[in-house]
Order: C-alpha cells, then structure tokens, then sequence
C-alpha cells in the first residue's frame, strides 16, 4: 500500500494561486482533509509563511496552531530550506534548534528538509534538530539533469542523510523532467541501498509526473506527495484522486474513501473561482523548455515580472536560453530557493545588458564565495575572476557556512523587545526570517488595516 501526502494547503497553494487562499478558506475543508487518511498534510513553508504576513494579514504561527486543532490525527509537514530555514541567508545552529523546538510546539510533525545546493552539510545540523525534538525528518534531494547528478550520486546523497538520521529520503523534481524509465532506476537503487521509505514529489511541468510516479511506485517508492485536482497538474504536483484510482485494485491501493475524496474536491473547486485572480493559464500548460532551462514553475512567473519591470519583457525567450550558459558557469547547482533567483537574475542581466557578467549582483558573489554552500561542480578560474576580481582564491570559503556565524537569538531577541514587537517565543523567530515584513504586519494590525 502506497501512502500519500496531501500538498493542496501548501504546494497547490504556492504553486497555482502564489501562496494567497486564507486560513478561513481552509478551515472548512480541515476536518474532511483529517479523515481521507493521509500520512501527512503538508501545510507550511517559507513562502506561506512570509505571504500570510506579506498578503494575507494572517499570523502564520496562529494558521499552524488552527491546522492541528482542526486536524489532530494526519500529521502536519513543513518544508524548510535548511540552514536557511524560512529565509534567504543561512541561519546559525541556535536559530535552527530554536526554530525546530516552537514548529513542533505549535503543530509540525513531519519536517521535509532540502538544500538549494544539496550541500549535506547545510542538512545535518536540521535533521539532527528534528529528531531532538521527536518529530519525523524527511530529507530531500534536489533532481536535476547535469553531468554532476548520476544515479550513483544520488544514491551516495541519499546513504549520507540516512547516516544523519534522516527517516525519509525524498526525491524532489520541481522542475518535471524526471523520465519514468529514470524514475524506476533511480528508486530501485535507492531501495537496494537504503533502510529508510523512499518518498516522490514530481511536478507536472512536462507531463511525465503520473506515469513517473507510476514507475516509481513500481520499483518499490513508498510515498507520493499529491494535491487535490482543482489545484493540481502544469506547476503542481499530479492529481490526488487520479493517483488513488489509479492505484485501486493494485497492490499500492491506500484503499481510501473516493466519496470522501470527491467531497474535499468540490470544495476546493468552489474555492477556484475567488482566487482566479492569482491564476496564469502558463501555470497549466506542459512546458517542454523545462528540460533546457530547468527552472521550477513558480520561477517562471517570477521571471517575467522581473523582466516586465525592467522593460525587457520581449527577452524572456533569451533570457531562458541563457539560463543553461549561467547553470553550466555556476557548477550545475540545482534550482530552487534561492540557487534559482540567483541563476535566473543573473541571466536576465546577461542578456539586459548585452554583456555576460557586466553587472553582477551581491547574491552571486555570495554564491561563488560559498556563503550558501559548496557549488555541486567546478566553476571556472575565467567565471571567478569576473565575478570577484583577479584575488578571488582570498574571497572563497571552504567550509560548513553556519560554522563562520555566531549566535544569533539572544542579539535578535534583545532587538525585536527593544522595538516592542514580542508578545510570544514566535515572534523572535519572525523577526529573524522577515523583519521589516512582521514590522510592517504588526503595524497594520494594530491599526485594524
């Protein structure tokens, strides 16, 4: 029996309407969502968490506390970024413990972890966190198609996170580019070499997910994250009730109620209508790019109004041509938060300007630095010095990030009660993540805004 984590009140969310369906559109659908048996709901992330703050006047710790009110028997998942946590920089070891210890406290049971570089270095101290404060670690592995990624690689990545303590190793495909045939490779080695469940979470950008899944489960795959229809295929994940009929009658049949199922679906198709204003008909279409540019979907959207704003909208197209040139300079680093924003930016100002490396932004020297992480492959001594200068052997670090960072809580506690914005534990670790955002977000609610 195949066991399934439901992704509508987080990836669905994030990916179809960009994080924007408020805690009492939800609410409703909660108790229904506890009963399908599901063996997660995934309701938490650094986009939801800033967007609650950002767009929605929501407290995103209240929204957590009135999820495992509402849903006492599925166990929740949060997506974290690591090191990084909820932010865009990499935190000390104290904010992560501390981070980890209030999740639990407020609702988290299951903790997927990943790192925009798969530096399992940025990984350990997470998982170590989670498993501190008794709660399930799922670590994460970033797919992507490049010299650097071979199946063996994987199954190396996956080998060393299982050794942290990790409970889950998931393959996570943002971008939709894992083939079937590759899928069932991958897993059966996985499985070969690890004690752990090996978890799938595959967009459908390309329109393989399904049958990936499919293969996946086939060669023994022991979780798939889905979302409900209404929110589900293009930039999200394949449909839940899809998967469930599919698998009926076969051996991974989680055997769950489709009554049930159709009831939550029509709720959330109700809900479609409100929030179509978020909605871009590009988040539906198979975008076969993605096998060239390997940017996940929500990136996309982000890259056209980085464009429009800048006037440049009509070099879109180039600008995803020049993201392999950047990917390849860069060391094949995988896409997501923040290794994606810093690839993708650095493209468009490639092709902005008309001279590669012209303008350069402080994210990528950080980058080329090591200050998020060890770059999976080599970069060029021609890209080092265009991006730091002819000494840049003195500028690069080596090392675990976190170790060059003191601690950070009491300096950020001092601060945030000094500026009158502690009420609970919670909001110190705000304040870390977001603070000009939860400055902003307590400003408005005291004002009735």
């Amino acid at each position: 029996m195949i066991k399934i984590t439901e992704q509508a009140l987080r990836d669905g969310n994030q990916s179809m309407v960009a994080s924007r369906m408020a805690i009492d559109d939800m609410l409703p659908i909660t108790p229904l969502l506890d009963r399908v048996g599901f063996f997660s709901l995934e309701v938490w992330s650094g986009s939801v968490f800033e967007c609650c703050m950002r767009f929605l006047n929501e407290d995103p710790w209240e929204r957590l506390r009135k999820f495992k009110e509402k849903m006492p028997r599925t166990p929740l998942k949060v997506l974290t970024r690591a090191q990084n946590l909820f932010g865009f920089r990499i935190f000390p070891n104290d904010v992560v413990y501390e981070f980890t210890k209030v999740a639990v406290k407020n609702g988290c049971n299951v903790f997927s972890i990943f790192d925009s570089l798969n530096d399992m270095r940025n990984m350990e101290v997470s998982i170590r966190a989670v498993k501190k404060e008794g709660a399930i670690a799922e670590a994460c592995v970033l797919y992507a198609i490049n010299p650097i990624y071979t199946v063996e690689k994987f199954v190396e990545i996956g080998k060393t996170l299982e050794g942290f303590g990790s409970d889950i190793f998931a393959i996570h495909d943002s971008s939709g580019i894992l083939a079937p045939s590759v899928a069932f490779d991958l897993v059966q080695r996985l499985k070969k070499e690890l004690k752990i469940p090996v978890c799938l979470h595959f967009h459908c950008t390309t329109g393989m997910a399904m049958m990936s899944y499919w293969e996946g489960c086939r060669a023994g795959a022991d979780i798939v994250d889905t979302c409900m229809s209404p929110l589900s295929g293009g930039a999200s994940l394949p449909a839940t009730e899809g998967m469930v009929a599919g698998f009926m009658g076969t051996q991974y049949d989680p055997k769950f109620d489709m009554k049930l199922l159709n009831d939550v679906k029509e709720y959330f198709s109700k809900l479609w209508e409100k929030y179509s204003s978020h909605y871009s008909r590009v988040l539906f279409e198979i975008d076969m790019g993605a096998f060239l540019h390997q940017l996940p979907s929500g990136m996309l959207s982000h890259l056209m109004f980085q464009l429009k704003q800048a006037n440049a909208l009509d070099k879109y197209e180039q600008v995803l041509k020049e993201v392999p040139a950047v990917l390849r300079d860069f060391g094949y680093p995988p896409l997501a938060t923040p290794s994606s924003q810093i690839v993708a930016s650095q493209a468009a100002m490639n092709v902005i300007t008309g001279k590669r490396y012209q303008l350069i932004s402080t994210e990528v020297k950080n980058y080329v630095r090591g200050m998020y992480g060890k770059p999976p492959g080599e970069i060029s001594e021609e890209v080092m010095v265009k991006v730091l200068g002819k000494n840049w052997e003195k500028e690069v670090f080596d090392g675990r990030p976190a170790d060059r960072l003191e601690p950070e809580l009491p300096r950020a506690e001092e601060e945030a009660r000094k500026l009158g914005i502690v009420s609970k534990p919670e909001d110190v670790l705000t304040y870390i993540f977001y603070p000009k955002v939860f400055q902003e977000f307590l400003t408005n609610r005291r004002s009735g805004v």
